[in-house]
């Protein structure tokens, strides 16, 4: 910049060969020889080395966390983010003048800022105030790991875990990602967020129906990011038949990640 364990085993009785938007189904690749992961309209771009920090979060009127807003930089360097799962963002920028704008899927108070002779790290919050945007329920809380529901006009859209997983070193790290690639038949693709080596899978999970019902047919996204010893993974659960532009914004939960966010994310 922009968890496949506890999930599976919680959600699924079952999981075959993907699936959606055209793909095909694939044979697992080792992590050095995997294609790079197609880009999505969502993408974060821009601002990733400056000495200088601009943050903040985007909240709805209930303050939940709005996810996928749009921010973009303009000034004396053009950058774009989305907020992530705790609606935040940040950018990494050198001193100078820019402006800071919001946009999404719903109105908001404020849709611009001006951040004029920047010389230090700055803090700009932005408040949508009304309905449209998708905004992160926290469900659920482990010493891992939490569990969002997200919704869109009252309506959920799917579900997203993050765990973080520790494992003492860099290479023990990176061993943990060649297993994640590993514990489905389904291809991975590899590609870098925040400076950091990831992969994203998408598969196709079938759940156990609720009071002994018709099995249910899920898609799960999974995207898992190195960092030094640890691996965070965010694996994302959604209905098939999900249109292909909600599953690139599932996707791009993990493409908006940021170093500074990990903390907030995993208190």
């Amino acid at each position: 910049m922009s968890v496949a364990d506890e999930a599976g085993s919680a959600a699924t009785s079952g999981s075959s060969p993907m699936l959606g938007c055209g793909g095909e189904p694939e044979p697992v690749a080792d992590v050095a020889e995997m294609p790079s992961c197609k880009s999505i309209s969502f993408e974060s771009h821009g601002a990733e080395v400056g000495a200088l920090m601009v943050r903040g979060h985007v909240r709805d009127e209930s303050d939940a966390a709005v996810v996928g807003a749009r921010l973009e930089l303009a000034g004396d360097e053009s950058a774009v983010r989305f907020s992530d799962l705790t609606g935040g963002f940040t950018f990494h920028v050198a001193a100078g003048t820019y402006t800071l704008s919001v946009s999404g899927d719903c109105p908001f108070a404020v849709g611009s800022v001006e951040l004029a002779r920047l010389n230090a790290d700055t803090t700009k919050d932005f408040s949508a105030t009304g309905d449209g945007c998708i905004t992160g329920e926290l469900v659920g809380a482990t010493a891992t790991g939490v569990l969002l529901s997200l919704r869109q006009l009252g309506r959920p859209l799917g579900s997203t875990s993050a765990f973080l997983e520790q494992r003492g070193s860099p290479s023990g790290a990176s061993q943990r990602l060649q297993q994640i690639v590993e514990g489905q038949p389904v291809s991975a693709c590899s590609l870098t967020i925040d400076g950091e080596n990831a992969i994203e899978r998408r598969g196709h999970l079938v759940a156990a129906g609720p009071l002994g019902g018709p099995d249910v047919e899920q898609v799960n996204l999974t995207t898992a990011i190195v960092i030094d010893d640890q691996v965070l993974r965010f694996e994302s659960i959604v209905d098939v038949g999900t249109s292909c532009e909600t599953l690139d914004r599932f996707r791009a939960i993990g493409r908006s990640f940021t170093v500074e966010e990990l903390r907030e994310l995993h208190q």
